[in-house]
């Protein structure tokens, strides 16, 4: 484009019945280009009049250039005038003979018909408990991992601690083959090693797939431990298994050999282990009896969204939170989002706030959620459980970390679990 020429906005509809002036402007910015190409600046004229009848009300873009006195004049091949269709295609249905009554209304939620509509019921033939007053909580809450383990900045581990620990968790795996199958050291041997005899090969099943594509027989390896394989990955057949269930990062005992065809072939799946059953100790079962007695345990399960999509005044929480206080469960777990990312007006940025003291969204949230679930009672454990759409959570990977507590400003009564 020459130095002289310019562009402008002009927010006026399109002249649809001028042709002459889309040609212009077609002619102006794409002359020089098309100039020997006559089809295609006859195909350009036919669809600019096309989407001319179709949105009128587009913003026009006018181009101020200077003339060209020696411009050929381009021959076009069709024009599509205001009454005429081309050959081929379909009429376009004018906008303006759309109705507005065709759109779907937003029913707001304090005007819903099936409030408290009982959608299905598990076990009907039981009797649903009576709420059962009790001041303090009749549940104790306790985390079966060490979260020492988990005190680490996501994205931050150094390549070498990760391939350690990935090495470690196969080591402690061999362990526990050994022990349940009985295998010796010597029937443990390196997969990747050309031999005529069967041996057992134990590490972690894997996807040759650089992508991550989906596992398939064809893709399957074997990554092995530094100890047993040097870390080596090992190409797995397994057409003499004849059903077998493997995932990415499972960590497996295979028996089979490396007869010199280049892969592993597997004989036989050894099974896992499975995990000691879990026992509860005489003193504990005793001291929830004293608490609960004959009355059994009652929970509430409600996952979010907790406002509708038009506003952000969270009136289904409020209702929930009312009926946990009639209810009077022993535990309610929440499930996010509770501020959803998705939602409109978050995407928007258009929360509607009067608050000068709220700025963030951490602020927003602990004013419109965290106010209000500081109304349950301390008688009810609350458990959060976030999700990966909250806009007040990190989640950058699995585990996915909870609530933080203090920042959050979150009650006692509140139980932020990581998900």
């Amino acid at each position: 484009m020459d130095s002289a020429d310019s562009m402008q906005i002009d927010e006026g509809p399109i002249n649809v019945n001028s042709s002459d002036t889309v040609e212009a402007e077609l002619r102006s910015h794409f002359g020089p280009v098309l100039e020997n190409q006559p089809d295609i600046m006859a195909e350009c004229l036919s669809m600019l009049r096309l989407l001319e009848g179709s949105s009128p009300n587009t913003p026009r873009i006018k181009r101020k250039s200077q003339n060209n006195q020696n411009e050929t004049p381009i021959q076009t091949k069709s024009r599509v005038l205001n009454n005429e269709t081309p050959t081929g295609t379909t009429p376009l249905t004018p906008v303006a003979n759309f109705k507005e009554n065709q759109l779907t209304s937003i029913t707001p939620y304090s005007q819903r018909t099936n409030s408290g509509l009982v959608v299905d019921t598990l076990n009907p033939n039981l009797e649903i408990a009576k709420p059962v007053d009790h001041a303090e909580p009749r549940v104790k809450m306790t985390i079966n991992l060490d979260l020492s383990k988990y005190s680490f900045k996501i994205m931050h581990q150094k390549l070498m601690d990760a391939s350690e620990t990935l090495d470690d968790r196969i080591e402690m795996f061999t362990e526990v083959f050994q022990r349940h199958h009985s295998f010796t050291e010597d029937d443990l041997g390196n997969p990747s090693r050309i031999s005529q005899t069967d041996i057992i090969a134990i590490g972690r099943i894997a996807s040759d797939s650089i992508t991550g594509g989906r596992l398939n027989p064809a893709s399957l390896v074997l990554e092995t431990s530094r100890r047993l394989g040097a870390g080596a990955r090992v190409p797995l057949k397994i057409d003499d298994i004849p059903s077998y269930a493997l995932f990415p990062g499972q960590i497996v005992a295979l028996r089979g050999n490396d007869a010199g065809g280049g892969y592993f072939a597997v004989k036989e799946i050894y099974s896992t282990p499975m995990l000691p059953m879990p026992i509860t100790p005489i003193a504990e079962i005793k001291n929830y009896r004293d608490k609960v007695g004959d009355t059994p345990l009652s929970v509430v399960i409600a996952s979010g969204p907790y406002t509708t999509e038009d506003d952000l005044e969270f009136e289904p929480l409020t209702d929930l939170i009312n009926k946990i206080i009639d209810e009077k469960p022993d535990v309610a777990i929440l499930l996010g989002p509770f501020l959803d990312i998705n939602n409109p007006m978050v995407v928007s940025g258009d929360l509607q706030i009067d608050n000068p003291d709220i700025t963030t969204l951490d602020d927003f949230f602990k004013h419109m959620v965290i106010s209000k679930l500081a109304q349950i009672p301390n008688s009810t454990t609350v458990i959060m459980i976030p999700s990966t759409r909250d806009a007040c959570d990190k989640h950058a990977c699995w585990p996915q970390q909870g609530f933080d507590r203090k920042n959050m400003g979150l009650p006692k009564v509140l139980f932020s679990q990581m998900k």
